[in-house]
């Protein structure tokens, strides 16, 4: 009988991160079991036509090592989609000129102008 490290019931995003983040570690011994014969996203809970909307981080492997070959983020760094100001607060410099601003953009929703009384 094969003893296993971790076995992970079911193929969804939590254990395909958990496959992701486990891959280069060497010598550990995982098994992955699924009862269907393929991936599928949400089988049956999409509307036809539908779109589903996830963060682009919420892949559950970026987070936690942006660095992996499996990370959202690292693919597209690798093939020049990313760039700095996309992932920092200092805004381009056309739109910093639109708002007449030279300092980093501040969030504009209802929620970042709320006080609490204290």
């Amino acid at each position: 009988m094969r003893t296993h490290d971790f076995v992970a019931v079911g193929v969804g995003p939590f254990n395909l991160g958990l496959a992701a983040l486990s891959a280069p570690i060497d010598g550990l011994d995982g098994a992955f079991l699924e009862q269907r014969p393929e991936f599928d996203w949400h089988p049956g809970l999409m509307i036809e036509g539908a779109t589903i909307q996830v963060p682009f981080l919420a892949d559950l492997v970026s987070m936690a090592d942006p660095t992996s070959p499996f990370s959202y983020l690292n693919f597209l760094k690798q093939r020049g989609r990313i760039d700095r100001r996309e992932v920092s607060q200092e805004p381009t410099t056309s739109s910093a000129r639109s708002r007449g601003s030279t300092g980093p953009s501040r969030p504009t929703s209802p929620a970042a102008h709320q006080h609490t009384a204290g």
